[in-house]
């Protein structure tokens, strides 16, 4: 008789057991809308609390989810929205789960590569914005090497320091991506490349770089985008900065800044000296020759505000190049050199009556030179290049 007893009470603690498991593991139903406009929000975040475990909206904004774990609220949160908890109690299948809008406040990023100035959600066109002052960009030695920390584009490099470094954005070859510093364009007048290698980064400030096709406002050379290159602007007050770098392969570079404001006048002067040897190993037995590289720039910028709408600037850039060509692993040029003078002077007026009215005027000088020789005998090549733009 006893034995029976113990059977049954082991059979309805089993059946008791399964039933309030049954019961705990009842899945939930539910709908999520926008509170103001009633549609429904697909994949808005559903989950537990406490527990985590969760899971998203359909394309109608219902949901449906169950757990076996001792849970007492449902959490539901989504991108723009205020997150909303309730009660498992609730939480009903006929009651649709509203949440309110919400207002995300992000910093405000103007870009300037287009022609008039507009923050970076008002662009139709993917933009990006470098800060090139950042301190994981400290060490950067050009422009080049900045830009490799952008999305969407892609460096080619033609060996080390001392190497050709041209961009590729959206596809676009290199002669096809429009290249301005402060508004002036920068590209080769014969090829339309610019070797990023040549402009130092620590005369700029941030770096804009606008993806997509703009040759309806800047011609042919903009089909894959706008690199807006920003330099320093003169600080408030006197401000000098040094640094000084040393790496490897014999690799040191000095820079140098000074700049300050006196009432309505502004300016800023940096100089930068970059050299290494270059020898790195190319594998066990061999190492890079002829591959040393030296440069030196000066950059120079004045200011002067008229008031507080009108303001005249004007700058001047001069950099020069002396680097060791070395070749390619199959054909190596042990002797070649190639000597790179590029100067730029820029003078731009701009003013701003209104809202609606903004008028700038721009005048330019570039003179690119560039000298390449060869005398290794089976070469025999020497040449010269220069080339001068007035805008």
């Amino acid at each position: 008789m006893f034995q029976k007893f113990f059977l049954c009470a082991v059979l309805c603690a089993c059946v008791s057991a399964s039933v309030l498991r049954g019961q705990n593991a009842e899945a939930l139903r539910g709908k999520v809308i926008d509170a103001s406009t009633g549609a429904p929000l697909a994949s808005a975040i559903v989950y537990f609390a406490p527990g985590g475990r969760g899971t998203t909206t359909n394309s109608a904004g219902e949901f449906r989810i169950s757990t076996k774990e001792n849970v007492d609220s449902l959490v539901i949160r989504f991108m723009g929205y205020q997150t909303q908890r309730l009660a498992i109690s609730e939480v009903r299948a006929d009651r649709p789960i509203t949440l309110l809008p919400a207002t995300l406040l992000f910093r405000a990023v103007t870009v300037t590569a287009k022609r008039y100035a507009a923050t970076a959600a008002d662009i139709p066109a993917a933009s990006e914005v470098i800060d090139a002052q950042a301190a994981h960009l400290a060490t950067t030695q050009n422009v080049g090497e900045a830009l490799a920390q952008a999305q969407s584009l892609f460096i080619k490099e033609y060996g080390g320091l001392s190497g050709l470094k041209t961009v590729t954005l959206r596809g676009a070859s290199e002669g096809q991506v429009l290249v301005l510093e402060d508004g002036f364009r920068i590209n080769n007048p014969q090829g339309g490349w610019v070797d990023f290698n040549l402009l130092p980064a620590s005369s700029v400030e941030k770096i804009e770089v606008v993806r997509g096709g703009a040759s309806a406002q800047y011609g042919s050379e903009a089909v894959g985008g706008i690199i807006h290159i920003r330099t320093l602007p003169p600080p408030e007050r006197l401000t000098p900065r040094a640094q000084y770098t040393l790496g490897s392969y014999g690799t040191n570079a000095a820079r140098f800044s000074l700049g300050q404001r006196l009432g309505k006048l502004a300016a800023i002067a940096s100089f930068n000296k970059l050299q290494t040897e270059g020898d790195y190993p190319l594998d066990e037995s061999a190492r890079l020759q002829n591959n040393a590289y030296t440069r030196e720039d000066i950059y120079v910028r004045g200011d002067y505000a008229f008031s507080a709408s009108a303001q005249l600037s004007a700058f001047h850039k001069d950099i020069h190049s002396d680097r060791e060509v070395a070749g390619s692993l199959s054909f190596p040029s042990p002797e070649a050199t190639q000597v790179d003078d590029n100067r730029i002077s820029g003078v731009s007026f701009s003013t701003q009556n209104d809202a609606w009215l903004n008028l700038t005027a721009q005048a330019s000088l570039q003179r690119l030179a560039q000298n390449y020789a060869n005398p290794d005998p089976f070469f025999r090549l020497r040449a010269g290049i220069a080339l001068m733009r007035v805008s």
